[in-house]
């Protein structure tokens, strides 16, 4: 048996009784079969004002979010906000790392290198904590750039990096197992 039709659109009759039905956890047949017809017209009804009342709150992000990319900026966390350059600029003269700067803006540390790399400035790298003397010892010694790392307080990527920028070679093997005569 059909159930009697309450908007002008079947389809949207159905989707709101299935979607009742799924909620009920019934099928769709024994919805029907259970439910009067006026209970499937307040269904219906129930249904289309939530499919408008959803349409409603898209169309009005959707107009929020181009107000937003009017006023410019970035997004953090999911909100867009505007980034004071000269503040940012400011920060950047005191030596701040990117993720510093974001933190003190209120944006988000991508926007802060947008910025950067706009005005071509360059990123404030962390302080070197690789100590060369310590480390070029413990080379010689034949100890992995994992073992001078934990030594050193680093990574072993760092050490790594470290050495190659040096022209020196592993003293292990690829997947450090094996140690180099």
């Amino acid at each position: 048996m059909r159930p009697h039709t309450v908007s002008q659109e079947p389809e949207v009759d159905l989707n709101a009784l299935c979607k009742e039905a799924r909620r009920r956890g019934i099928s769709y047949g024994q919805l029907v079969a259970r439910t009067s017809r006026f209970e499937q017209e307040e269904i219906v009804k129930k249904y289309i004002e939530e499919k408008k009342a959803a349409e409603r709150a898209a169309s009005e992000q959707k107009k929020a979010e181009a107000e937003r990319k009017k006023q410019g900026g970035g997004t953090w966390g999911g909100r867009r906000v505007p980034i004071d350059r000269a503040r940012a600029r400011e920060l950047y003269d005191q030596g701040k790392l990117d993720l510093e700067i974001a933190m003190a803006l209120g944006c988000s540390p991508g926007t802060v290198c947008s910025w950067r790399n706009a005005e071509k400035l360059p990123a404030h790298g962390k302080p070197a904590r690789i100590d060369e003397k310590k480390a070029m010892e413990l080379y010689g010694l034949g100890w992995s750039d994992g073992q001078i790392g934990d030594a050193m307080g680093v990574t072993g990527t760092s050490v790594r990096k470290w050495r190659t920028r040096r022209g020196l070679a592993a003293n292990y093997e690829k997947g450090g197992r094996t140690q180099k005569c």
